[in-house]
């Protein structure tokens, strides 16, 4: 069977069934389905490492969202904001097309920021190394081994501190047996133009102490964004690499090398107007860039100290230097020309004691994490009547510490508390020089200026933590229940500004979260139910302000507190009710809400209380269903047909329709073969089969020149994989 798994997981280790009792109604079902048995394959395990230890993600005391290596390769997911078309209750949105910061929300619990030096309050991982700012938080999906998205806040476990939850990708890892494979793809958009990609890896042993893995991948796109002024269409172009050394002196120590690289020379994603007629045409007076270079290392040591305590240590450095223009106005005019320059560099090191005994598992940690980022970007505004370009070069310094650690101790054989803290101390230095036509400032004589420069800096640490109980009244069912708290620290608005009382700081934001679930395993091991209800009181809840400044109509785009609250539901169901057949069925519900007004020195206070929260759909789901025929010596073919629903999401704080994207749906397929030794695979697939023309994300420009800023969802798209193992 296919290992398809998108599960919501939350457990400990299986306890030994109780005594006669009157059970819950989720026990019953269980026994009732127990004669179901021996007509199907049980589903598969999947390990996860969410608690920074192995464990079947059955056994994961948390929220879980889980995505194999197979499955990533059977969806066709090329990069990590594919994720939210295949996890409900995840969005992720790209405001300035592909390459651009991402934007990521979790169950309500996101910042809508294009700003090029703010993190979201969803932490990004790749092999357990943050990721940093918004430039850093995508990456392309080649040789993974699993996704995990942790829904909730995260501190106690995790490096980074944050209120919304976690995204960490994993690759695989270097083996003792050589082996590895290729894979070719051909993708046809419907407006007429293709993509390829080519991906490949391999891996074995160099030695009786030393295994390596390289992978890398390739991609070219035609483009499906035509430009009517030039008839010239968006094309991209990019490639990434990475090699894996794994080196074990010792039968107590372990170290992997880890070296990564990507470079992404693309032309820029161009915006549809309301006005277009076309869908996937547009006008562009320029044919901007995107550039992103990425390079960095990490070493892993993990060494065993004694039978029952482990250390481990990752040190990690990360650099980034990216050029993003736009043609923000969408007009044959030099109106509204962005452009983004960031340079960045990322240091962290990370220490992990573990240990555990009977009854009994703990972890301590240590965290250091510095961040240090030039801003050098613009925005030129001379056809729309200001004849001095703006130019702001932009210094961040940020540097955070943090102490965590978690407690799990069994007080019966089937129930289990756990509990975490953890302190952070975060400090912020922030510079800004700016130069432009007029900036209004209330700090000056007449309240303009035609240049500028801001300095400030903040420094704030934080408790958090978290307390759990997990319950498992028989094997295969586990209640479990928590209170967690989660923290993340203020900032500084590094984005383009007219007013310079927009450039000040934000504060910190909170989010207490109560959660409640059941995990169950059914009939057998062939029908898995999880269900999962939450609530959240977020605190100061960072959010973006693009309403237009009074009396000049560009928007403001600056961060502001205000409180909101959450409260929903994650489901997911898998079965595989006779051999060969697998279904799958993924549900989220939110109900987002603000709680108060944004009171805003620049724009004035906005009325959002009552409000839904922006870029979170109430309802999101993902349904699969998929067929093996084995054919004994000619091979195996599969069958496998998806669907994507997204409720109405707004896109800015105001719950506008216009300003957002109505309920949708998106359809895909794949059939392929498989020769018997399961060598050869060749598949046709498709996605978005119904063609729908879908907004991506919205901005709004209405108060300026009459319409709305609309970044398009990828039209139909069909093609062919061919991979070869060995």
């Amino acid at each position: 069977m296919p290992v398809l798994n998108t599960d919501s997981a939350a457990a400990t280790s299986k306890r030994p069934a109780l005594g006669k009792r009157r059970l819950p109604l989720w026990v019953a079902l269980a026994a009732a389905l127990a004669p179901f048995s021996t007509q199907a394959n049980t589903l598969e395990e999947v390990i996860v490492t969410a608690q920074k230890r192995e464990q079947s993600l059955q056994d994961v005391g948390i929220t879980v969202s889980a995505l194999t290596g197979e499955t990533i390769e059977k969806l066709g997911l090329y990069d990590s904001n594919d994720l939210s078309n295949s996890i409900p209750n995840l969005n992720i949105e790209s405001p300035a097309g592909e390459g651009g910061v991402s934007v990521v929300f979790i169950r309500g619990v996101g910042l809508n920021d294009f700003a090029t030096n703010n993190s979201g309050p969803v932490g990004f991982y790749i092999d357990e190394v943050y990721a940093g700012s918004s430039n850093s938080q995508s990456a392309a999906l080649f040789d993974i081994d699993r996704i995990e998205v942790l829904k909730g806040p995260q501190g106690t476990l995790y490096g980074r501190n944050t209120t919304g939850g976690a995204i960490s990708l994993v690759s695989r890892k270097p083996g003792v047996e050589t082996e590895g494979y290729v894979r070719g793809s051909y993708g046809n958009y419907s407006t007429g133009n293709d993509e390829y990609r080519i991906e490949g890896a391999v891996g074995g042993s160099l030695g009786d102490t030393v295994q390596a893995r390289v992978a890398g991948v390739t991609y070219h796109s035609d483009g499906y964004m035509k430009n009517l002024v030039d008839n010239s269409y968006v094309e991209k172009e990019r490639w990434a690499a990475r090699a894996q050394l794994n080196w074990t002196p010792t039968d107590r120590l372990n170290v992997l090398f880890n070296v990564h690289g990507s470079d992404n020379d693309s032309d820029a994603d161009l915006y549809n107007s309301s006005a277009d007629e076309n869908f996937y045409e547009g006008l562009s007076d320029i044919s901007p860039v995107l550039q992103v270079e990425q390079a960095g290392a990490s070493v892993k040591l993990d060494y065993t100290l004694t039978d029952s305590i482990e250390l481990v240590s990752i040190t990690a450095y990360d650099e980034l230097d990216k050029l993003h223009q736009e043609d923000a106005d969408m007009l044959p005019a030099p109106i509204i020309h962005p452009e983004y320059g960031v340079e960045a560099d990322m240091f962290s090191q990370e220490l992990r004691l573990s240990g555990g005994s009977e009854g009994a598992v703990w972890i301590a940690g240590l965290y250091y994490f510095e961040e240090n980022l030039d801003q050098d970007q613009g925005v030129d505004l001379t056809g729309a009547g200001l004849p001095v370009p703006y130019r702001y070069d932009n210094t961040q310094e940020l540097s955070t510490w943090a102490l965590f650690g978690q407690y799990e101790y069994d007080l019966s054989p089937t129930l289990t508390l756990t509990a975490g803290l953890r302190y952070t101390q975060l400090d912020v230095d922030f510079t800004s020089a700016g130069t432009g036509t007029f900036f209004l400032d209330s700090t000056v004589p007449g309240g303009m200026t035609d240049s500028y420069r801001f300095a400030d800096d903040l420094s704030e640490d934080n408790v958090s933590g978290k307390l759990a109980l997990n319950w498992r009244p028989v094997d295969d069912v586990l209640v479990y229940t928590s209170l967690s708290r989660g923290f993340k620290g203020g900032g500084y608005n590094g984005n383009f500004h007219i007013n310079v009382d927009a450039i000040g700081s934000y504060d910190n934001e909170e989010l207490t979260a109560w959660e409640l679930g059941t995990k169950t395993r059914l009939a057998d091991g062939r029908l898995q139910l999880n269900a999962a209800l939450f609530y959240y009181d977020y605190n100061d809840a960072q959010i973006f302000n693009n309403a237009p400044i009074p009396g000049v109509g560009l928007p403001s785009n600056t961060i502001r507190n205000a409180d909101a609250s959450m409260q929903g539901l994650d489901l997911d169901l898998r079965w595989t009710p006779v051999d060969g057949l697998y279904l799958q069925l993924g549900l989220g519900y939110v109900d987002a809400t603000y709680d108060e007004d944004i009171v805003d020195p620049v724009t004035g206070p906005l009325p959002i209380d009552g409000l839904a929260v922006q870029n979170t759909p109430e309802l999101s789901a993902f349904a699969l269903a998929s067929y093996e025929w084995q054919l004994g010596d000619g091979g195996m073919i599969a069958a496998q047909i998806d669907a994507t629903y997204s409720d109405d999401v707004y896109y800015s704080t105001f719950e506008d329709s216009a300003v957002g994207q109505s309920a949708y749906t998106l359809f895909g397929s794949r059939l392929s073969w498989h020769s018997a030794d399961d060598a050869l695979e060749v598949a046709l697939w498709g996605k978005n089969l119904g063609d729908k023309e879908y907004a991506a994300y919205v901005f709004d420009l209405r108060a300026d020149f009459g319409f709305l800023q609309r970044m398009r969802g990828v039209p139909r798209t069909v093609g062919i994989d061919v991979q070869y193992r060995f």
